[in-house]
């Protein structure tokens, strides 16, 4: 069960973070995906449910970096996709502190982006179909269920019709 309330994009910008329990200090990683109420980002260390983190993230074209606390609401390992050497978390945080005017920025980011996902994926789509030949381009079917009546003597359909 679903219970977002806004829109995940799958973006990949970098993210500086620091664990508020951890000693570390700041990190840096990729988100995996970015809402206007929080993010999937990717660690290298677990980190408790619950847990405060500090953000700072820096948006593409964008001249300071957007900041923000977080909680961690899930992590999961991902073990078949780390190498031997370094673990990898995914890791969800949800926006616990975030002025307006960063959250509006976000989104605004977000909707550029999926926008600009949206077309870039049309024109792919497109060009596939122009190389194409004709002969292999889909083709449309139609069922239609022919009565007696719909047909000749010998038996034939008249498509005309329909």
């Amino acid at each position: 069960m679903e219970r977002r309330k806004a829109i995940r994009a799958p973006l990949r910008v970098p993210v500086r973070y620091s664990v508020q329990a951890s000693t570390k200090a700041e990190n840096s990683s990729l988100t995996r995906d970015v809402s206007p109420d929080g993010l999937g980002i990717l660690l290298s260390e677990p980190v408790p449910q619950g847990t405060t983190v500090s953000l700072a993230i820096q948006l593409p074209g964008s001249q300071q970096d957007f900041t923000a606390q977080g909680r961690v609401v899930w992590q999961s390992d991902l073990k078949e996709q780390a190498s031997a050497r370094s673990p990898v978390f995914a890791t969800g945080i949800r926006y616990t502190e975030i002025n307006e005017a960063s959250r509006s920025q976000l989104a605004d980011f977000i909707s550029r982006s999926l926008k600009q996902q949206s077309q870039e994926t049309d024109t792919t789509v497109r060009s596939l179909l122009d190389k194409e030949p004709a002969s292999k381009q889909r083709e449309h079917l139609f069922q239609k269920r022919v009565f007696l009546t719909d047909t000749n003597a010998e038996g034939n359909a008249y498509f005309s019709r329909y």
